[in-house]
C-alpha cells in the first residue's frame, strides 16, 4: 500500500520537465506551428529541442506523410487606391484550406508589424515571392536607392539586405528565387535587351555569400521591353514575360535563354503562373470572350481549357446575376491568380467579389476569405496578387557574415 501511495504521489507531482526528450519530441510533433513557436520560449531545454535541425525535419516529414495533407496557402496582394493619399495596401487573402486545426496565421500581428514598417519606410512595396518568403523594397531617410527586405510572413522574421553597389533605374526589373535549402537569390536588371547589343546587365544577390555580384549576359533573342515585372520561379530559373516570349535566368549557373509563349494565343497580355509544379499561361479576350489556359509539357505549350463566357455558371444566384450583368456590359471576369495547390482551380474577380473557377466544369464559387482591409477599400484596389504556399516547417532566414552565419529567427 505504501508503494502504491508513493507511486501515486510521484505521478501527481510529475511535470512536463520530467518527460524524456523522445516523448517531448513526440508531443511537439503533434502541435500546430503557432503552439510550437510559443513552446520555444518556455525554457532552454524546449528551445534546444525545437531549434535542433532534427526536429524541423521530423515535423515536416510527419505532416507530409498524412494522406490528407494539402499545404495551406495565401494570396498576398499589393494594391493602390486610385485618387487617394493612402499608402499602398499590402496583405494576405486566406482562401479556405484544409488543416485549419494545425495552421494558424498571425494575421493581426503581421498586419500591425507591416503597418509599423510602412511608417518607417518610404514607399514600401511587395515586389516578389518565392517558396514561403516575400521580397519587399523601400527606402529610409534621405536614401534615394531602394533597400531590399526579405520576410517570412508566418514567423515575421525580417532581414534587411545590403544596398546594391550600382544604382539602377527608379523602378528596376527584379526577380526573386528561393531554393529548397533556404538559399535565396535576388536578380536586379540594370539594362535590358532593348540595347542594340542585346546586352543584359544584372546585379545578383546570394544569401549564402551576402554579396551582390555583377553579371553581363548577351541575350540570345532581341526584345524591346518587359511586358510585366512580376516573375515566376520554375525549374530553378526566374521567368519574366517579354514581348512574345519568356526570359529564363538561372542565377546559380548564370545561364539565360528565351522561349516562346503559346503560338495560338490571342496576342493580348496574359498571365503566367505555377500550379502543382506545372507552368501555366492564362488569357482572357474581350473580342472573342473566352478564358484560355495553356500548360507547358516537355518544353511545348498545350492548351488545356477554353471556356467561353456564356458557359460559366454558379450555384450562387448572386454570382450568376452579377456575371450576367457584366457580360451584357461586355465587362468580363478579371484575372487574379492560379491556385498553387490545385491546377483545376483559378481565382478570378467577378464585380466586387473574389471567386474561384473550376476549369473542368466552368463553375464559379464565391471565396469566403479573411483579408486585411478597411471597409470598402478592397473593392477599389488596383491590385496584383502573388500566391504563397506555406511549408510544413517555415524557411529559416539566415544572415551570412564574414566569419559565421546568424539565424535571423
Amino acid at each position: 500500500m505504501e508503494e502504491d501511495e508513493r507511486q501515486k504521489e510521484l505521478i501527481m507531482t510529475s511535470t512536463m520537465d520530467d518527460l524524456p526528450d523522445y516523448l517531448l519530441l513526440e508531443i511537439f510533433q503533434r502541435l500546430p506551428l503557432n503552439s510550437i513557436f510559443r513552446a520555444k520560449s518556455v525554457n532552454k531545454r524546449w528551445n534546444f529541442l525545437i531549434t535542433d535541425p532534427f526536429f524541423p525535419h521530423c515535423y515536416a516529414s510527419r505532416q507530409q506523410q498524412c494522406s490528407s495533407f494539402s499545404p495551406p496557402f495565401a494570396l498576398f496582394y499589393i494594391g493602390f487606391i486610385p485618387g487617394s493619399n493612402h499608402p499602398c495596401q499590402i496583405g494576405p487573402f486566406f482562401p479556405p484550406f484544409q488543416h485549419q486545426q494545425t495552421f494558424t496565421f498571425p494575421l493581426n500581428f503581421f498586419t500591425s508589424q507591416l503597418q509599423k514598417l510602412q511608417r518607417e519606410t518610404h514607399s514600401l512595396q511587395l515586389i516578389g515571392c518565392s517558396s514561403d518568403l516575400l521580397l519587399f523594397s523601400g527606402s529610409k531617410g534621405d536614401t534615394l536607392s531602394d533597400t531590399y527586405y526579405v520576410c517570412n510572413p508566418l514567423t515575421f522574421t525580417w532581414i534587411t539586405l545590403p544596398h546594391p553597389p550600382r544604382h539602377g533605374p527608379r523602378y528596376p526589373v527584379v526577380g526573386f528565387m528561393v531554393e529548397d535549402d533556404g538559399t535565396f537569390w535576388i536578380v536586379q536588371i540594370l539594362a535590358s535587351g532593348f540595347l542594340p547589343s542585346g546586352l543584359l546587365v544584372f546585379q545578383v544577390y546570394c544569401s549564402t555569400t551576402a554579396k551582390w555580384s555583377p553579371n553581363h549576359v548577351i541575350c540570345p533573342t532581341h526584345f524591346d521591353s518587359f511586358t510585366t515585372k512580376t516573375t515566376q520561379v520554375y525549374q530553378g530559373s526566374i521567368l519574366w514575360m517579354v514581348e512574345d516570349g519568356l526570359l529564363w535566368y538561372n542565377p546559380r549557373t548564370a545561364i539565360i535563354r528565351v522561349s516562346e509563349l503559346p503560338n495560338d494565343r490571342r496576342r493580348i497580355r496574359g498571365r503566367l503562373g505555377v500550379s502543382c509544379g506545372r507552368l501555366s499561361y492564362y488569357e482572357v479576350s474581350r473580342y472573342d470572350p473566352a478564358l484560355r489556359v495553356w500548360t507547358m509539357s516537355g518544353g511545348e505549350w498545350m492548351v488545356n481549357h477554353v471556356i467561353r463566357h456564356d458557359h460559366f455558371w454558379s450555384s450562387d444566384e448572386s454570382v450568376q446575376g452579377k456575371f450576367l450583368a457584366l457580360a451584357e456590359a461586355r465587362r468580363y471576369l478579371r484575372w487574379v491568380a492560379f491556385n498553387p495547390t490545385d491546377c483545376d482551380v483559378v481565382f478570378l474577380k467577378c464585380d466586387r467579389q473574389l471567386v474561384t473557377c473550376k476549369l473542368s466544369s466552368a463553375c464559379l464559387e464565391v471565396v469566403p476569405c479573411r483579408c486585411d482591409h478597411r471597409d470598402g477599400i478592397f473593392y477599389r484596389l488596383e491590385w496584383d496578387v502573388m500566391p504563397l504556399v506555406f511549408k510544413p516547417w517555415p524557411t529559416a532566414l539566415f544572415i551570412a557574415s564574414s566569419n559565421h552565419i546568424i539565424d535571423a529567427s
